[in-house]
């Protein structure tokens, strides 16, 4: 049932990315209130909106660390884009986001899942 009051909305940023060249530009686009604080956590985790329209008309939404892109959104130029940001900030979950970032580090460390192991301790009763 509508109130007939429109959905409180916020400003969030968004690097665009301008072909040909990929020239960059800081734009604002509004969104429902409730996605503040996905957009708040990640940037506090470092991270960045940004977009490009594609060859062929498609809009590609990420969200940026400088370690690489966490979630990426690809969809149709038109509502679509803005039903993927939405999305994109209410799905955000800064411990998900941690492990990703972690998973990263290891890797460009060239540390596997498997020397983590082999430096823990064994648990009672465990043979290695």
């Amino acid at each position: 049932m509508s109130t007939g009051k429109a959905a409180e909305m916020v400003r969030v940023e968004i690097t665009q990315f301008i072909a040909p060249h990929g020239e960059r530009r800081v734009r604002q686009a509004e969104v429902p209130s409730d996605c503040a604080v996905g957009y708040e956590a990640l940037r506090r985790h470092g991270c960045r909106l940004t977009a490009e329209v594609l060859i062929g008309g498609l809009v590609s939404q990420c969200i940026e660390h400088e370690e690489g892109d966490y979630a990426i959104e690809v969809t149709k130029n038109g509502p679509e884009v803005q039903a993927a940001l939405v999305k994109m900030l209410r799905e955000f979950d800064g411990a998900a986001f941690t492990r990703w970032l972690k998973n990263i580090r290891m890797d460009e460390e060239g540390i596997t899942e498997e020397d983590i192991y082999e430096t823990m301790p064994p648990k009672p009763g465990e043979l290695r």
